[in-house]
């Protein structure tokens, strides 16, 4: 499996998108007085982190399910190609979602310290909550991406 063949599996067109509203969140925090060199990294690469994830799910759950097939429009996409295995992709969704959930833990620790753990908590769950729904949009039985 190569870099080239993750990198275009990873869609990295897709990521101005979902960089948009830290950008503009953080842009805000500036004009206020709030703004955070380290909070606005840590949100920047966990939103990167999901938006991949979400994209790697979505070409594991297509080429699965046969969505992606010689019919579809548009580019290749790494499983459908044959580019990169089941078990590869399987195994890159599982890196990204280890690696979002620790970089999106990272986020919420210096976001609100130690003392504010109800917070915490609650934007754990959310960020789990990210993690299900990423993968949850093609794959498995219910997935919801299919659902008109």
């Amino acid at each position: 499996m190569e870099l080239k063949t993750i990198l275009k599996a990873a869609r990295l067109r897709t990521l101005p998108l979902s960089v948009s509203g830290i950008i503009m969140g953080s842009a805000l925090a500036f004009r206020v007085g709030y703004f955070q060199w380290n909070i606005f990294l840590l949100a920047l690469l966990t939103t990167i982190l999901f938006q991949i994830l979400s994209n790697f799910a979505n070409d594991y759950g297509d080429g699965v399910k046969g969505t992606d097939n010689v019919n579809r429009v548009g580019p290749q996409r790494a499983l459908q190609s044959g580019k990169i295995s089941q078990s590869q992709m399987e195994r890159l969704i599982i890196i990204t979602a280890l690696l979002s959930m620790l970089v999106a833990m990272a986020l919420i620790y210096v976001a609100f310290g130690k003392e504010n753990w109800v917070y915490m908590l609650i934007f754990f769950v959310l960020g789990v909550s990210c993690v299900v729904a990423a993968i949850k949009y093609t794959v498995g039985k219910s997935a919801y991406g299919y659902r008109g």
